[in-house]
């Protein structure tokens, strides 16, 4: 055998292998939840301004589209494109608008003007396994984990003035 052949063995290969095997075993898995915390987190943003823009239009208004309502969105304010940023009104609000949705919004609304709005997570998604987020006129937040845990950050699936959405 010639001693001057470069090259590597099998042996090394394989290890190589193994150790990139390793690396991609412990990096997708974090990765997919930073995507789903992302998403979460941009909901949560998107909530905050709804919640700003359902403010403003009733102060305008002095109506955001409760089912007292006489502005035509008394099923669902999220369907006001003033509130949120349809160019059309949408029967079914999903967040994102634009490109593949992971969540359903809606806004249940009372006569008393209060309202509580909820993030659901669509079945299917990345976000389907999730849990539901929750925001209410009040700015009281939380967020009903259904990600293999027992942890419920809401009383009675409803927020509190104690419940936060991350859970510190």
């Amino acid at each position: 055998m010639n001693r001057n052949m470069r090259g590597f063995t099998l042996v090394e290969i394989m290890i190589i292998v193994v150790v990139v095997g390793i690396l991609g075993a412990i990096a997708i898995p974090s990765y997919q939840q930073y995507l789903i915390r992302g998403s979460r987190t941009d909901v949560k943003t998107a909530m905050a301004q709804i919640a700003q823009k359902l403010t403003a239009y009733k102060l305008a208004n002095n109506d955001f589209g409760a089912s007292n309502s006489t502005s035509g969105y008394a099923t669902n304010p999220l369907t006001n494109p003033a509130i949120f940023g349809y160019s059309t009104p949408n029967t079914s609000p999903v967040y994102p608008q634009t490109g593949k949705a992971y969540y359903n919004l809606m806004i249940t609304a009372s006569p008393t003007n209060s309202w509580t709005m909820t993030a659901t997570p669509i079945s299917g998604t990345r976000q389907g396994n999730d849990g539901l987020l929750r925001l209410n006129d009040q700015g009281w937040t939380c967020w009903n984990k259904t990600n293999g845990t027992s942890t419920n950050l809401c009383v009675n699936s409803q927020p509190t003035s104690t419940s936060t959405w991350d859970g510190n």
